[in-house]
């Protein structure tokens, strides 16, 4: 169905978000609180392959640290710190 008619199945695009507790705060707080994400095993493989082609063709500045391959939270901090 991908190849042929260029979409991907509806049932591929549903997951199942389950909460875990991180160990630390109060467990009635929301933040408390991390998710697992659950999806089909064909989208896990598919889902690259999506995002090296976004990469691609996206251009994107190199004051993003959320999400970027090889960049961390304290990057950003230290990054501000030195400007």
């Amino acid at each position: 169905m991908i190849v042929t008619e260029g979409r991907i199945p509806d049932y591929w695009k549903s997951s199942i978000l389950l909460p875990v507790f991180k160990w630390k705060g109060d467990p009635m707080e929301c933040w408390s609180y991390g998710t697992i994400r659950l999806v089909e095993h064909a989208m896990e493989v598919i889902e690259p392959v999506f995002e090296g082609r976004i990469r691609e063709k996206v251009k994107i500045n190199t004051m993003q640290f959320g999400f970027m391959p090889g960049k961390r939270t304290t990057d950003a901090i230290l990054t501000i710190q030195q400007m």
